[in-house]
Parts: C-alpha cells; sequence; structure tokens
C-alpha cells in the first residue's frame, strides 16, 4: 500500500506497494508532501544558498521541556532530527517559493485543486508542531511528530482537498490518499499516540526511480512501543546540537555525518530555516575532511569574482551571500528576498510564473 502526508510530507515519488514500517530508500532531496513536501521543498533550497555574518549564529539554548517530550514519541537511533512551528506556514503559502511548490506538484500529478487545498488546511492550523528524526539502517527513514492538530483535523484536509481517506472506528488512525507524480496515488497514515501526538513515517529510496514505503497502522503501533524504551529524546548529541540551533525561526534542525557513509567528510551540522517575504538558512556545518571547508570557501571566493559575467538576479544573490571558515567548521548564512525566488524560477524553469 503507497502512503504519503501533507506539507512536511508533501511532494513525494511514486511509493511502493507495502506499509511504511517496511519503508525503504534512501533520502533525497526533493520537495515535501504538505508537511514533510513542505519542509523538503525548503530544505532543498536551503542547498543552494550562502551568506555568513559571524562565526556564530543565535542559539535558543537546551531543548525545552515540550520539544523533549515529542522527542520521546520518535523512535530512537538518528542521524538528525528537525523541528518547527507551523505559524509562518501561511507565510510560505502566499511566498513565491510556497507558489512554486505549488506548481510542481500540479504539473507532476495533474492536480489542480487538490493539493492546493491540502496544504493550504494545513497551512491554517496555527498552533501546529512538529518534530522529527532521520534515521539511516540501509535506508533513510522520515519519523515525524505533530502536535496542535488531531486526526480529526487531518481527516478533515484530506475532505476538503477531496483525497480519498479512511478514518478507524477508533478515530485514532487515518489513512489518506494524496496524488503523486504521473498521476500514480500516494497513502500516508497518521496514527494518535496516547499524549494526543500525531505519528507519521516512511521510508524513501533513491534510485533513478526514487520511491517511498509506507506503514501500516501496526508498523506505527510498533514504533511507538520501541519509542518507549529508545527514542530521540535519548539522542544526546543530537539533542545537544539542537541546543545551538536558532529554533525561533520557522524550522531548525541538528545531524551528524558519523555512523553514515559520508563520516569521512562531514561531522555535525545545525541550523534553522527561516520563511517570511522571503528565505534565510543559518547553518553551521563541521568538516571531518578540512580540505572541503576550504574548497567551499574558495568556491564561494571564485563565485564572486565572476559575478560580472551572471544575470543581474544570480549577482545580486551572491551578493548577499558570505562565508565564515573557522578551522574545518564553516557557517553559511543565505537570504533569498522574495522577488529573487521569483526571478530565480524564472531563469531556472522558464515559466514557473
Amino acid at each position: 500500500m503507497n502512503h504519503t502526508a501533507p506539507a512536511l510530507h508533501q511532494v513525494q515519488p511514486p511509493s511502493r506497494a507495502h506499509g511504511l514500517a517496511d519503508l525503504r530508500g534512501h533520502a533525497r532531496c526533493k520537495p515535501p508532501r504538505t508537511m514533510r513536501n513542505v519542509l523538503t521543498i525548503v530544505l532543498c533550497s536551503t542547498a543552494m544558498l550562502a551568506g555568513c555574518e559571524k562565526a556564530k549564529g543565535k542559539s535558543s539554548g537546551p531543548l525545552g521541556d515540550a520539544d523533549m517530550a515529542m522527542l520521546k514519541d520518535l523512535p530512537g537511533g538518528n542521524v538528525a532530527i528537525i523541528g518547527g512551528n507551523y505559524m509562518k506556514m501561511q507565510n510560505f503559502m502566499q511566498s513565491s517559493l510556497g507558489q512554486m511548490a505549488e506548481d510542481m506538484m500540479e504539473k507532476t500529478t495533474g492536480d489542480t485543486k487538490g493539493f492546493k487545498d491540502w496544504m493550504q488546511c494545513f497551512g491554517e492550523m496555527k498552533n501546529l508542531e512538529v518534530v522529527g528524526g532521520v534515521a539511516i539502517a540501509g535506508e533513510v527513514e522520515m519519523r515525524l511528530a505533530f502536535k496542535g492538530t488531531t486526526i480529526a483535523a487531518v481527516d478533515g484536509c484530506a475532505k476538503k482537498a477531496g483525497f480519498t481517506h479512511t478514518l478507524d472506528p477508533d478515530k485514532k488512525y487515518v489513512e489518506i490518499e494524496v496524488p503523486g507524480p504521473g498521476g500514480v496515488t500516494m497513502a500516508q497514515g497518521y496514527l494518535q499516540l496516547a499524549d494526543g501526538v500525531i505519528y507519521n513515517r516512511q521510508r524513501l529510496a533513491i534510485g533513478l526511480m526514487p520511491s517511498v514505503e509506507s506503514a501500516t497502522r501496526a508498523d506505527l503501533e510498533s514504533d511507538a512501543t520501541k519509542a518507549k524504551t529508545r527514542n530521540a529524546a535519548g539522542d544526546k548529541q543530537l539533542v545537544a546540537l539542537a541546543g545551538k540551533a536558532d529554533r525561533s525561526q520557522t524550522f531548525w534542525f541538528a545531524g551528524s555525518g558519523a555512523n553514515t557513509p559520508v563520516a569521512d567528510k562531514v561531522g555535525d551540522v545545525y541550523g534553522s530555516l527561516d520563511i517570511d517575504g522571503g528565505i534565510k538558512a543559518d547553518v553551521m556545518i563541521g568538516f571531518t575532511d578540512k580540505k572541503l571547508a576550504g574548497q567551499l570557501e574558495d568556491g564561494l571566493a571564485q563565485a564572486k569574482k565572476m559575478s560580472d559575467s551572471l544575470p543581474p538576479e544570480m549577482r545580486s544573490i551572491l551578493d548577499d551571500l558570505s562565508l565564515h571558515r573557522d578551522g574545518s567548521s564553516v557557517r553559511i548564512v543565505a537570504k533569498l528576498s522574495d522577488a529573487q525566488i521569483k526571478s530565480l524560477g524564472k531563469l531556472a524553469g522558464g515559466g514557473l510564473y
């Protein structure tokens, strides 16, 4: 069975027929499907940005009780954790980046109304908060916990979008089918946990034909049982890194390359992403391969030297980019205004606007 999710979980590839518990795959930078999709689009956009003002950015300090409580709802053993507050989601939906996300989904799914209604519904959840975990066990697994919504509200969003949805009799689990690329329908399961938090997860497979495997209710319930003894709150290194990020922004993240295929290149990574009149990314990367830090620094310097040969839109973006290197650590601060995003859309896609 195929499964998909909203905003942080919206722009996804065709899923394989199976429950989320089998979610297999390798993550890749692609736009999110509603909650996860929006997050994905946003995070993908960050990869193109860079700019820095000083060696260290603003820190929110140790995670509070509310965040730690939500992390306890996620299985442990993650290589990254993320979080965010959807109070700014409306800003995203009204921005050029949000419009690009909608246009992209419409073009790949053929859905002209449902997707917009689906994302808009989640964007209107003013108190929606999310934490997530990313684990790698041969494949990449995304686990998400949502607070500030209910199963009934998620089911209502599916109804508003005109998506097929099945609510279990006990009203603690809903499965929703969302249009995917090529007209393939993908299903996404949401489970209400004992503390009222909504839990969702899936495995991502990367290849010539990226795919998503979704989980059944039994799979999600099994995860919830495992989280009682080993959960994301116990991923101490990631929790400590999250304390260094500016969590007042729309999204924050903290990860480690340790025990991953890039361990010989990348160490600790943390930062934030803000969506308000554009997009701003503030990222700190610790390289285990010091040469990479130098290459990144030299690459940006070289790009700026060549900026005179670039289109005005690209030149203005480079002007806002800066980078601060301290040994093997690099801080990147990237800013794109809504107008710049719109210009990039025209340059890249010829016709998004």
